[in-house]
């Protein structure tokens, strides 16, 4: 009985320790200047997606066509990634007089859809010592 119930701690502090985890590789193409810095955001919150709730994020300097950024030890779970290109560095998404973004976007699983897509048309799944790939090509 001893034996069993020390198990059972040990197993439990070795899962907790060792969470499930697993990376997120983003790729994000049809950049279309070097102006200002490209703004990734992960998700996993289906109600308030893209609006707030980013549970990673990461600033990357703009370069010329493509640029990609791995996120390392995520836990495993579903999540979404929302992109814009920040080219004047204001930290949002500029917009025209009539709400649609003026500033280039994207979103995982590249939705063609008119406004924001739900949760749903963009998530994936990351699988424990798995990397997920996610490619974005921004609109």
């Amino acid at each position: 009985m001893q034996k069993s119930i020390l198990f059972i701690i040990l197993f439990s502090i070795n899962t907790l320790i060792f969470a499930q985890v697993g990376k997120i590789k983003v790729e994000v193409s049809n950049i279309k200047n070097e102006k200002g810095i490209i703004y990734i955001g992960i998700y996993n919150n289906p109600t308030t997606f893209p609006k707030v709730d980013v549970i990673l994020d990461k600033r990357i300097k703009a370069e010329k066509t493509t640029v990609s950024y791995t996120f390392e030890n995520v836990k495993v779970g579903n999540y979404t990634v929302a992109i814009y290109h920040d080219e004047d560095e204001n930290g949002k998404i500029n917009r025209y007089f009539f709400g649609m973004p003026s500033e280039h976007y994207g979103f995982s699983r590249n939705p063609s859809v008119f406004g924001l897509p739900k949760y749903e048309d963009c998530d994936f799944e990351l699988n424990e010592n798995k990397i997920v790939t996610v490619k974005i090509k921004l609109k």
